[in-house]
C-alpha cells in the first residue's frame, strides 16, 4: 500500500475543490523523476558512499515503494495524469473527450503533459518528428507517444485485448543498443522438450539493467543472423523489457570463432535429442516425464493462472 507515499507528491492534490464531479473519481498518471532531480540524488548518493541509481525510472520506483514516508518526500517525485473516469456510475458528469478530461483534469489541479494535444489522422507523422526532436531537451524520460481516440463514447465500442486498449496504440522509439560478446550458447528445455537456445554475453548496461543473457529463440534464429560462439554482437532490450541479439558485428570476427550447434543429449536429462518433424523449427528431448526439466515445467505450466 502505497498510499502514505504518494500524499507525498506535491502534484497530487488530497482535495479538489469542485462541484459537480463523480462520488468516486479514477485518475490515471505516471510518478515520475526528472533528470536534475535524478543528478542531485546520485551526487548526495556518493558523497554517503553509496551506489549511484542507474536511472531516473529505477530512482522513483524505489521510492514510491520506500517504507518511510520522509525519504520518499525527499526525492521530491512529480506526477503528471493521462487520463480519469468514473467508478460511481456519473460517467456524464465527466467531458465526452479525452482531450476535454486531460484539460478538466488540469482545471482541478492534477498536472497533465503540456505537450498532450487532440490532432488529426494526417497529423500522425508530422506529431512523431516533432516529438522526437523534442525528446532529447524534456527534463524527464519518454519511451513514446500515446495515440487515442479523442470520443470517450467510442471506447467501449472499440474495446480492449487482453493487454491493451484497442483505442489506443503506442508508438515506441527504438530501444538502446549496444555492443557486448558472445560467450557461449545454453540450451533449456521446455515442457514439450523443446530445446531453447540462450545466449550467455559479457554484463553490459542497457538502459540501467545489467544484462548478461539474451533469448535466440530457436537454430534457424541463429543461423538467420549468422552468430557464432566469441562474435562481438549488438543487443538491445527488446520492448525495453528482453533482451534480445540483433547480430554479429562482422569486422570483428575472431578467427577462433565457433559456430553453434544444439546438443546431441538432453542437458537436463541426457537424453536423446531429435529434430522436430518437417514444418516445425527446433530440437526436442525424447525423454518426456523422466525428464526433469519437462516435468518441473509441466508442472509449473499446471499451476500458472492461465491453465489451473
Amino acid at each position: 500500500n502505497i498510499t502514505a507515499n504518494v500524499k507525498t507528491i506535491p502534484d497530487i492534490p488530497t482535495l479538489i475543490s469542485m462541484e459537480n464531479i463523480p462520488e468516486r473519481l479514477e485518475v490515471r498518471g505516471e510518478v515520475y523523476m526528472d533528470y536534475a532531480v535524478f543528478d542531485e540524488l546520485n551526487t548526495v548518493m556518493e558523497q554517503q558512499g553509496k551506489d549511484r541509481y542507474k536511472n531516473p525510472r529505477n530512482a522513483a520506483s524505489g521510492a514510491i515503494g520506500n517504507l518511510d514516508t520522509a525519504v520518499t518526500r525527499s526525492r521530491k517525485l512529480q506526477f503528471m495524469a493521462y487520463s480519469c473516469r468514473s467508478l460511481s456510475d456519473e460517467e456524464h458528469l465527466l467531458p465526452d473527450s479525452h482531450d476535454d478530461r486531460l484539460q478538466w483534469l488540469s482545471a482541478v489541479g492534477i498536472p497533465v503533459d503540456s505537450h498532450s494535444r487532440k490532432i488529426a489522422f494526417a497529423e500522425f507523422n508530422d506529431v512523431i518528428e516533432e516529438l522526437t526532436n523534442l525528446r532529447p531537451t524534456l527534463p524527464y524520460g519518454i519511451d513514446g507517444i500515446v495515440f487515442k481516440v479523442d470520443d470517450v463514447n467510442l471506447h467501449d465500442t472499440i474495446g480492449y485485448s487482453s493487454r491493451s486498449p484497442k483505442w489506443a496504440i503506442a508508438y515506441k522509439y527504438p530501444a538502446e543498443e549496444k555492443e557486448t560478446l558472445l560467450k557461449e550458447v545454453i540450451w533449456q528445455v521446455g515442457r514439450s522438450g523443446t530445446l531453447s537456445p540462450v545466449a550467455i554475453v559479457e554484463r553490459v548496461d542497457l538502459d540501467g539493467a545489467i544484462v548478461s543473457r539474451a533469448t535466440l529463440h530457436n537454430l534457424e534464429d541463429i543461423t538467420r543472423k549468422d552468430l557464432m560462439i566469441g562474435d562481438t554482437v549488438v543487443i538491445l532490450r527488446s520492448g525495453d523489457v528482453i533482451p534480445m541479439i540483433k547480430g554479429p558485428n562482422l569486422t570483428l570476427r575472431p578467427a577462433t570463432a565457433l559456430a553453434i550447434t544444439p546438443p546431441s543429449k538432453c542437458p537436463s536429462c541426457g537424453g536423446v535429442v531429435e529434430a522436430l518433424p518437417a514444418g516445425h523449427t527446433g530440437h526436442r528431448c525424447t525423454n518426456d516425464l523422466s525428464c526433469p526439466a519437462q516435468l518441473a515445467r509441466r508442472v509449473i505450466h499446471f499451476a500458472s493462472k492461465k491453465c489451473l
